[in-house]
């Protein structure tokens, strides 16, 4: 699939096309994790092999005045973050609330409003990795976003005590959510509880497990590409405020 780069709503987006029929395909956003960039996604869209069209956000927050490649939605301590992977501590983020998060939100959902008006009319996946998957979640719950699919890769969740009563919304949204037992970074075991309460709440949760760390395998990729398959003929419901 060809690669290029197109800037919406203030963003640089990592853009790949389906070479087939634009006009009736999926569009796939994929927000990358902290210190990392569009380009460490976008290859996984250029392998996938969907009829889709594959966005890839670069995160608002440059890291290098900060001494770290990449990019970020929000900054964490990074310190606290080591030391507690050093300890091997069950790395749990839901009843943490970070300072950035609703800046991260609010320049998401005018990412997602451009995105809507620029394709209409297309079912819309919306997720990403690690702090991708974070906010993504964040969004799709506390603005009221209902995308066809809501794709959580190695995520989490944060403000657990916020989330909680809105977890209704996610009833009926199919959500793809992955996970390594050996995560150290974030916690394998939030992760299970996530998956239990979209689950309980009536979100249509696919879990997809696996024996490794923060990272996406090649199996996970094989089921996600067959998730977006199954659910791209669904449109997105209306939300009130597009």
């Amino acid at each position: 699939m060809p690669l290029r780069t197109i800037n919406l709503a203030g963003f640089d987006l990592r853009v790949v096309d389906d070479p087939g029929d634009p006009a009736n395909v999926p569009i796939v956003l994929l927000l990358h994790g902290f210190s990392m960039s569009a380009d460490d996604l976008a290859p996984f869209g250029a392998s996938m092999g969907l009829p889709a069209v594959f966005l890839f956000p670069e995160g608002p927050i440059d890291l290098a005045p900060v001494g770290l490649p990449g990019r970020a939605w929000w900054l964490i301590d990074v310190a606290a973050r080591d030391a507690a992977i050093a300890r091997d501590d069950d790395r749990d983020l839901s009843g943490e609330s970070p300072a950035g998060l609703d800046a991260a939100r609010g320049r998401l959902v005018e990412l997602v409003t451009s995105v809507l008006r620029a394709w209409p009319h297309r079912p819309l996946f919306i997720g990403g990795f690690s702090q991708g998957a974070i906010l993504s979640l964040d969004m799709v719950l506390r603005a009221n976003r209902r995308p066809a699919g809501l794709v959580l890769l190695s995520g989490g969740r944060v403000n657990g005590a916020t989330l909680a009563p809105l977890l209704s919304r996610a009833r009926g949204v199919p959500v793809f959510q992955s996970h390594g037992r050996q995560d150290r970074q974030l916690s394998f075991s939030a992760a299970l509880a996530l998956r239990d309460d979209l689950a309980t709440a009536g979100a249509d949760v696919a879990w997809w497990p696996f024996d490794g760390g923060h990272e996406i395998p090649l199996p996970v990729l094989r089921e996600l590409k067959k998730f977006i398959r199954l659910h791209a003929g669904r449109t997105n419901p209306v939300a009130p405020d597009l």
